[in-house]
């Protein structure tokens, strides 16, 4: 039994915006919300006065992760990153499946803290994926994030050792996959559930910017970022009737422009603020989680304690 959870950096702000749910991937693991391209347009000068009403509110440390959908198929993304990047720790979340030339063409002289490649095993490229992958490794902080569909371990297995014996600049992270409905974990056998527990793979060229949390604390006692993976895969997500942070230390923007201060249940019943609107509220006291499962790695992450 854990009774608390915290970072490093407890006062830093994680947000994630989903920019859009325009993607060129349709695995059948994710949900049709987030590939359905049916988000509504967001034209740059919106997307820019919002974030600046964010950082008036929020001016200390923060990390703005872009997700999808597929975020780099947004036209005015490097508008964007060169509008507001001074202000956040900047970090992107994509498929990695972009050509070459356009990543390079996108990191030329802009800087990118974090980049987090998704590898679906059902759509994957995986050599022009690896191409990109070495090509990152070297220009950013970078994160591989395998999404572990059952009875998929050997392709993916043979792919990350193709990784590591190359020794690219990256951490690995093996991701189990939670059910939409019922955000319970997939099932996994036996020697998958070994590697979701075992694997550890870290040579990632680690930004220096010593803001942001790097640590997640449990109880006290200090792991990775990734600890929060391990928890779910071990069961150990259920923090229902527990005080959680919401909103104070994270921010989710769902791609029809409302904001929640997570993305559990129990943080998505009622929004606060909205992005077309330029609305956004402050919060400060804690929440109690109604929620059978905390699925979400940076909600994982949130400061939350059991009352003992």
């Amino acid at each position: 039994m854990i009774n608390s959870i915290t970072t490093d950096v407890p006062s830093s702000l994680d947000i994630e915006w989903v920019i859009n749910n325009y993607c060129n991937f349709n695995c059948s693991y994710c949900t049709p919300d987030l590939y359905g391209n049916t988000s509504r347009a967001l034209d740059l000068p919106i997307a820019v006065e919002f974030f600046n009403t964010v950082h008036q509110q929020h001016p200390g440390i923060k990390m703005l992760s872009l997700s999808g959908g597929e975020p780099t198929l947004w036209k005015h993304l490097p508008e964007f990153v060169d509008s507001v990047a001074s202000d956040y720790f900047f970090h992107i979340i994509t498929n990695g499946s972009r050509t070459l030339d356009w990543w390079r063409r996108f990191m030329y002289n802009r800087k990118i803290d974090r980049i987090t490649i998704s590898l679906h095993v059902e759509q994957i490229d995986w050599d022009k994926t690896f191409a990109n992958i070495e090509f990152l490794q070297n220009q950013t902080d970078l994160t591989l994030l395998v999404l572990l569909k059952p009875g998929s371990k050997e392709i993916l297995e043979q792919f990350v050792k193709r990784i590591t014996d190359a020794k690219i600049n990256a951490s690995i992270k093996i991701k189990p996959l939670t059910s939409h409905d019922n955000r319970s974990v997939y099932n996994y056998n036996e020697d998958e559930k070994l590697w979701l527990q075992d694997f550890s793979y870290n040579k990632a060229n680690i930004n220096s910017y010593s803001g942001i949390a790097k640590r997640l604390i449990v109880d006290g006692k200090e792991h990775s970022m990734s600890y929060a993976y391990k928890l779910v895969a071990g069961g150990l997500n259920n923090f229902r009737g527990w005080n959680c942070n919401l909103g104070s230390s994270r921010m989710f923007i769902w791609h029809d422009g409302n904001v929640f201060p997570a993305t559990c249940k129990t943080a998505m019943r009622k929004p606060i603020g909205n992005v077309f609107s330029n609305t956004l509220e402050v919060k400060t006291s804690s929440t109690k989680c109604a929620d059978e499962f905390c699925h979400c790695a940076p909600d994982i992450r949130i400061t939350k304690s059991r009352d003992v």
